[in-house]
């Protein structure tokens, strides 16, 4: 039987073994397994790490972020989602800044700050739509309840 291997120990193409991992992870914390999810975005945050990967990290500290307030720890969330959102305002190219925004958004939700989730929201659907990020946009729409 061959063993799976986990994104720590990887090492060669590590670009694919991000990729691979998130999708995992992202899978994980879409069926409500948040533990599962926080296991794998806090390896893939080590790979980015020893690999130099900092493009990926922001993405994957949303991921992690939206998966601390999923568990109840929003504060730990937003700690998350400071540097993501602030990394994501300035790169080029901006690939991960609607899901920052929206994993925000869904945070800000579960945390009871309603005002400031639906600001993020907002501004989470429009740029999707703005950058025709189709399915961004319906994860955005879904987390802040707006009509499509």
């Amino acid at each position: 039987m061959r063993r799976s291997r986990s994104p720590g120990d990887a090492t060669a193409q590590p670009d694919s073994i991000i990729w691979g991992y998130w999708s995992i992870g992202s899978v994980a914390l879409s069926r409500g397994a948040s533990g599962e999810a926080a296991v794998v975005f806090d390896r893939l945050l080590d790979v980015c790490r020893t690999r130099d990967l900092d493009a990926y990290a922001s993405r994957i500290m949303a991921g992690l972020g939206r998966t601390m307030a999923r568990t109840g720890r929003s504060e730990k969330g937003f700690r998350c989602w400071k540097k993501p959102v602030a990394l994501d305002a300035s790169a080029e190219p901006q690939i991960t800044r609607s899901f920052a925004l929206t994993s925000l958004s869904e945070a800000l939700l579960l945390a009871g700050e309603l005002e400031k989730a639906l600001s993020v929201g907002t501004e989470a659907v429009q740029r999707t739509r703005a950058h025709e990020e189709r399915g961004a946009e319906a994860h955005a729409l879904l987390a802040t309840g707006h009509d499509p």
